[in-house]
């Protein structure tokens, strides 16, 4: 990673521990720890189908579940960035990565009003692995920027195709924006790309 890049990358991961109390992991640092990780193990272990990783997240009962689904997709993201840093620096290929989560089949609320959801997004992509946002497909970073930041206003598309996307505006945090920076995306100007 050139030496200017790096440097950005710092104060915004910088910006980012102030504004939320955590520091974020910066892949591609060779001073953060995260970056010397041996990851082949943990990418062996991800089901890829051609270039898109599905990560199915289950409804937990208990905290620990959670806390212990959270950390695993933090490094399974993690070696996901590391191999494709790349092509997130450069504008390239790279993997795209869906989450859904299962288990609210039943539940009326949007996702994005999902306590749950909300928390694992947020530590994940926000607090933990921003650059991780570049690897979102364009469903999954809408889930996101939805569940990452306070929505202003929903409403429902009407068309022909039963359980049409619904559209969501949210009021786009500075946390979000300076996440998203990290993963070289302008959040004002992806906002709108759903």
């Amino acid at each position: 990673m050139r030496a200017n890049i790096l440097q950005n990358l710092k104060q915004a991961r910088d910006q980012l521990a102030a504004q939320t109390g955590v520091r974020a992991r910066l892949i591609g640092d060779p001073d953060d720890p995260a970056s010397h990780a041996d990851r082949a193990d943990v990418l062996s272990q991800i089901a890829r189908h051609d270039n898109l990783v599905w990560f199915r997240i289950a409804r937990h009962a208990d905290a620990a579940a959670h806390l212990q689904s959270i950390t695993l997709h933090i490094e399974r993201l993690t070696a996901l960035v590391a191999e494709s840093l790349d092509g997130i620096l450069t504008g390239g290929p790279r993997v795209q990565v869906r989450i859904t989560f299962d288990g609210y089949e039943r539940d009326k609320r949007e996702v994005y009003d999902i306590e749950e959801v909300r928390t694992w997004m947020r530590k994940v992509l926000v607090e933990t692995v921003p650059q991780a946002i570049a690897l979102l497909d364009p469903v999954t970073f809408h889930v996101a920027q939805a569940t990452c930041n306070p929505v202003v206003r929903s409403m429902r598309k009407v068309g022909p195709i039963i359980g049409s996307p619904g559209r969501v505006a949210c009021e786009i945090s500075h946390e979000w924006q300076i996440a998203c920076y990290m993963a070289g995306i302008d959040a004002r100007v992806a906002a709108t790309r759903i």
